[in-house]
């Protein structure tokens, strides 16, 4: 990988995980459907067979059961680390799709216009 394509790795990392310590900083609780995607991994790392049945009022999980799987991860750590890990990596998608539509439009640096829409 060049230099500047390891700097943007660098940079979308850095930026990610900003916006993600924000994110959970300021926002109040964690997110319900975090909540159940924590519950059902809870119940599948537990050997139940409730998963599908909302807890108190909450929200049921209504994903097929091997999802449950992926969501053990988020059961084995405290909500907020849980919560932050989920906001870095949207983050990182987003900023890897916003990169790569720049990438694609080739935005010159020096001008920031597009060099593949319009001529120079």
């Amino acid at each position: 990988m060049a230099l500047r394509g390891r700097r943007l790795t660098l940079a979308y990392l850095v930026l990610s995980v900003t916006l993600a310590a924000v994110h959970v900083a300021t926002a109040p609780g964690v997110p319900i459907d975090l909540e159940v995607y924590r519950r059902a991994g809870e119940v599948l790392l537990g050997g139940g067979d409730q998963m599908y049945r909302g807890a108190d009022g909450a929200l049921p999980f209504t994903y097929p059961p091997f999802s449950a799987a992926l969501f053990t991860a988020l059961a084995l750590v405290p909500a907020g680390v849980a919560a932050f890990l989920v906001a870095a990596l949207s983050y990182l998608g987003l900023s890897t799709i916003v990169g790569l539509s720049l990438r694609h439009l080739r935005i010159d640096p020096d001008s920031g216009s597009p060099s593949c829409c319009w001529p120079r």
